[in-house]
Parts: structure tokens; C-alpha cells; sequence
């Protein structure tokens, strides 16, 4: 193999272990990933490989926090309620599933949902609705939003409103603090 198909395919077991997590373990908090990153330099034998591991974690730690600002501070959670509820109405029942969505594909959605930039969008027979944002990699947040019927019920990390919660797979590792890390976000947006 030549030397550049060699790098080629170097960078790409790189980039596989990257999507898998470091060592196979799960990657949860952005910290953490940052950290293994670090940690994983002496397993690469280029700076380019190293590099390009750090790239990939800073670029989804962007996609996230992007994510998180855009549903929790620049979204009116009143006026998404509504449209999960108007949107639920809309469909006959049964199971409504969009994944991978493109601009195309978003672009008859209500502006409030549109401007979240899905990743995908779940409307079952029961009237839940899902939006769900996620990164290149295993991390994902969004909000379930839950029809009258079924305002019991708990769906989610934190309650953003009656029968609309907010989920993050950052609660996983450490659910007290990262809230404490959603209600700071939350202060600085005005919205707690």
C-alpha cells in the first residue's frame, strides 16, 4: 500500500475509533471526551491522527452545545408545545418516523420545530411527538412532548414544561451535575 493510502487508512481507523469511543468505552460528557482524547495522543503514530481526533471532538462538542442553545434558550417552549400538539392532531394514527432529516425534508415543518434542526422526528399513535438533535457521535438531546392523555407520565432529563420535557445523554454520567451545568445555561439565556 502507498504511504498515502496508508495514512488514508490510518486516518480513517481514527475516525472509527473516535465514533466508537475511546477504548470501546461510551462517550458521554464532553469533558470526558476531550480528556480521552488527550489521553489517546501516545496511541496515534502522527500528529496528523492526533489532530484529527481533537478536531472531531471539538467539532461535536460545537454541534452540541449549538444544539442545547438553540432548544433551550432560543426556542419559545410555549410555541412548541403548541405545534408538537397542533402537529399530533394533524396525523391519523399511527407510527411517523423521519430520520437523517435534510433541509428539504424539514423544510413544511412549522418554523419552530425548523429552526431546532432535527435530526429526527417521531409522531406516534398515541400523539407523542419526539424531536430528536443528535451529533455525529452517540451523543443526542431533544424533547418528547406528551399529549394530554398522558401528562402523567415523565419523559425526559428535565420537565421544560407541563407534558414537555428535555432529554440529553450528558445526564447519563452525572445527572446532578449536569444540571446544574442546563441551569446555568439556563440563567444566562433568561429563561430560570
Amino acid at each position: 500500500m502507498s504511504g498515502r493510502k496508508q495514512e488514508s487508512a490510518r486516518l480513517a481507523a481514527v475516525v472509527v475509533l473516535a465514533l466508537g469511543g475511546c477504548h470501546g468505552h461510551r462517550m458521554d460528557t464532553i469533558a470526558p471526551q476531550q480528556h480521552q482524547a488527550e489521553d489517546q495522543v501516545g496511541h496515534f503514530d502522527t500528529e496528523i491522527e492526533r489532530q484529527a481526533i481533537l478536531d472531531m471532538f471539538d467539532e461535536t462538542s460545537r454541534e452540541l452545545l449549538a444544539a442545547r442553545s438553540r432548544l433551550l434558550c432560543e426556542t419559545d417552549h410555549h410555541a412548541l408545545r403548541e405545534t408538537c400538539r397542533q402537529v399530533a392532531i394533524e396525523f391519523e394514527p399511527g407510527l411517523y418516523v423521519w430520520r437523517r432529516l435534510s433541509p428539504e425534508a424539514i423544510a413544511p415543518w412549522p418554523d419552530v420545530i425548523r429552526n431546532l434542526h432535527p435530526h429526527a422526528l417521531t409522531i406516534d399513535k398515541s400523539g407523542r411527538v419526539q424531536i430528536e438533535m443528535s451529533t455525529m457521535t452517540r451523543e443526542s438531546l431533544g424533547v418528547p412532548y406528551y399529549p394530554e392523555h398522558m401528562a402523567h407520565l415523565i419523559g425526559g432529563d428535565r420537565k421544560l414544561l407541563d407534558r414537555l420535557w428535555y432529554y440529553d445523554s450528558s445526564y447519563l454520567p452525572d445527572p446532578a451535575e449536569h444540571d446544574r451545568t442546563i441551569d446555568t445555561l439556563l440563567r444566562g439565556c433568561g429563561k430560570l
